[in-house]
């Protein structure tokens, strides 16, 4: 009988029992395994897609909604105020879901007939609502607490009285709703006289007195 030569790998396999020939994977099952990889892989990019495109939608809702409410409820409101209007202020508030206007004052004394000009200062933070034809407000500074409380006066102003604490004597304001916005320093913005009344503007020197309800609420 005729011994056929045996191959190298063979050879080398029996010479050296440290050497381990290992066994060739299936095709087949590592095409299953590929496939298998590779979908879940376009489900889990696909799932990626569909949740960022969620979330871009929202937020891009939301941002509007936050803009409409914002554009429907911050109001700027003007005012005049003390014994003669020698005080004029700039409300910027906003409406929060509760009703309340929150927001600040920027005060400046532009002097009047019965005060002199010192264009002093102020910031004060503000509350306010406004129920039937009345206006009611709480505001505080650091120079201390003042409440107001007033009547409407056609669509967009109101007329009334305030109180601060330590300050024996009331004053009257006058307010307007919805003023032009006007981003200018107070000490730039010049004396807003059309918040006066006629009366007011006829006798410059009649001050904002207060003669009791029956004239502030005109019954």
């Amino acid at each position: 009988m005729r011994v056929r030569p045996m191959s190298s790998t063979v050879a080398i396999a029996f010479a050296s029992p440290a050497l381990k020939v290992w066994p060739v994977a299936n095709p087949g099952r590592l095409k299953q395994r590929n496939d298998g990889a590779e979908r879940r892989h376009h489900e889990t990019r696909s799932f990626a897609i569909i949740i960022g495109t969620y979330a871009m939608r929202f937020a891009l809702f939301a941002t509007a909604l936050v803009a409409m409410i914002s554009s429907a409820h911050a109001e700027v409101w003007a005012t005049r105020e003390g014994g003669c209007g020698e005080w004029q202020g700039r409300w910027e508030v906003e409406q929060d879901r509760s009703g309340v206007w929150i927001g600040t004052i920027d005060h400046y004394q532009v002097g009047g007939p019965c005060e002199r000009t010192t264009g002093q200062a102020i910031q004060s933070e503000v509350r306010a609502i406004i129920a039937g034809d009345n206006l009611f407000a709480f505001r505080t500074s650091e120079n201390g607490a003042c409440s107001y409380v007033a009547k409407m006066q056609g669509e967009n102003r109101a007329r009334g009285i305030g109180i601060c604490e330590g300050v024996p004597k009331r004053f009257g304001f006058v307010i307007r709703f919805r003023a032009a916005e006007d981003r200018r320093p107070m000490r730039d913005v010049p004396p807003d006289d059309d918040l006066l009344t006629q009366e007011q503007r006829r006798q410059p020197d009649r001050r904002f007195q207060f003669r009791g309800v029956e004239e502030l609420f005109e019954r």
